[in-house]
């Protein structure tokens, strides 16, 4: 205690005048809604972007991680924290708004939403993997008549506030906003097989690939003779690339063989989107705290096709930008000689006639 606060109280322990306290303003604890109970099933897909059955799911794995130790000053419960997390990405608002519509306070909103996509997020060796080869083999061959490939790879820009300091421009992507470059490889059925989700906006699809896990998998053989497909990469043995300028038929072929399960990843890009509005509007948080949201999004999105949920409408009241959707790179037809006997070796092999 310093003096002048000393002789204060002396001086007022010596004089007779009452004083004055201020009485303490009581906590108002407001009666937080029941969605799981109180809503039907289509419009809880419609709020939370997953079915009540999905939801129950999540809550058997993680709901035990976040337990409070005691229900001292109106502490939130594992079903509470999950729909307010579930909302969040379904809306893509501001966590006050958020917030207030759980009837919570901002902070707890913030919290919530951490703690909820951390846990998710930790899941992702269990639903981020790639399946077995023969089922996704032969799935890719249904639709593209292509032989062995095991997955479609892309990116996708997903919108940030700015980081600060001095990270802005490497953040910003070629469209002119601030973005994360997200790596993702999709099966036949739309199912994320891999995800990479801490580059900056300004790095090149290629860059992201080259320092990845994925091509060391490839590069060490894990997949034996099977193939990723790509648009922006350099061809190699495993990486099967279209051709800029095909001139025989064998060549054409090949090109519009590749066409649908090219595509299987920009409508995976696009489901997953839909599903969660937020990768679409762009992420107003802590730029750490939406990486982790982007992979937990990547498991839910998994979790979702895997127990057949519906895969809800687009959100009506608001347009999604249309800057953020998936963002292919220009392919380059510098094809190293050796690589590019591989991919010869395969036309022959499976499209010429």
């Amino acid at each position: 205690m310093n003096l002048s606060r000393a002789i204060y109280l002396h001086s007022m322990e010596d004089s007779d005048e009452e004083v004055a306290v201020r009485p303490r303003k009581p906590r108002v604890y407001q009666t937080r809604p029941n969605f799981l109970e109180d809503m039907e099933d289509d419009e809880f897909v419609s709020k939370f972007r997953v079915s009540k059955a999905t939801c129950s799911l999540l809550l058997e794995k993680i709901g035990k991680k976040m337990e409070h130790l005691t229900s001292r000053n109106y502490a939130l419960s594992p079903d509470e924290k999950l729909l307010l997390a579930l909302r969040f990405y379904a809306c893509g608002n501001f966590l006050v708004a958020v917030g207030d519509e759980h009837k919570m306070s901002t902070s707890s909103a913030c919290r919530a939403v951490k703690e909820v996509s951390l846990n998710i997020a930790a899941l992702s060796r269990e639903y981020i993997k790639f399946g077995e080869p023969d089922e996704v083999v032969e799935d890719f061959q249904r639709i593209s008549k292509f032989p062995n490939v095991m997955g479609a790879v892309g990116c996708t820009h997903i919108r940030i506030k700015s980081p600060g300091q001095n990270q802005d421009e490497e953040f910003r992507n070629r469209k002119g906003y601030f973005s994360l470059n997200v790596q993702a490889v999709s099966n036949a059925q739309l199912i994320i097989q891999d995800v990479v989700a801490r580059w900056p906006g300004s790095t090149h699809n290629t860059t992201i690939f080259d320092n990845s896990r994925l091509k060391h998998r490839w590069e060490t053989g894990e997949f034996e003779n099977n193939f990723l497909l790509g648009k922006g990469y350099a061809s190699s043995k495993y990486m099967m690339t279209p051709i800029k300028n095909p001139t025989t038929e064998a060549e054409k072929l090949y090109n519009e063989s590749q066409i649908p399960a090219c595509n299987t990843v920009s409508r995976c890009f696009e489901v997953w989107k839909q599903r969660f509005p937020v990768l679409s509007y762009g992420l107003r948080i802590n730029i750490d705290t939406a990486k982790v949201l982007i992979v937990a999004c990547a498991v839910l999105h998994n979790i979702a096709i895997q127990e057949k949920d519906p895969l809800p409408p687009a959100p009506i009241d608001q347009e999604l930008p249309l800057d953020s959707l998936e963002d292919d790179e220009e392919f380059d037809e510098e094809v190293h000689i050796v690589d590019g006997l591989h991919r010869n070796n395969l036309i022959s092999k499976y499209f010429e006639r």
